[in-house]
């Protein structure tokens, strides 16, 4: 299942948080779990994600933390990070060698100023 956490415009910009909520409601779009909105302070966010994953259901792989506003694609790994658990991969191959392309059509977005 596709699951959303950017989107970007044809300038090549990251949209916001708040626009990236709009354009997949609009959509009908997946937007990844969101368990905690806040400046980053990695004590917390361990503590808000150890309280979202003890109340899942499914096995939580880990989490992607990123800015809110919007940022350049070039800017990507300074705004956008990923923590997972020790040992998710099951698997004695590495993803890589089996990566299949997502499916999901392009949507090209324009803002109007």
């Amino acid at each position: 299942l596709f699951q959303v956490f950017v989107i970007y415009n044809d300038k090549n910009e990251c949209l916001s948080y708040e626009d990236t909520w709009f354009w997949c409601d609009l959509l009908g779009l997946k937007m990844v779990d969101v368990f905690h909105v806040v400046k980053y302070d990695k004590n917390i966010i361990m503590k808000k994600f150890n309280q979202y994953k003890s109340k899942s259901n499914n096995e939580v792989e880990g989490f992607v933390v990123r800015n809110i506003d919007s940022f350049k694609y070039e800017d990507f790994s300074k705004n956008v990070g990923k923590y997972v658990r020790a040992n998710h991969v099951k698997t004695d191959q590495h993803w890589s060698e089996n990566w299949k392309p997502n499916t999901v059509e392009y949507f090209r977005i324009n803002k109007k100023d």
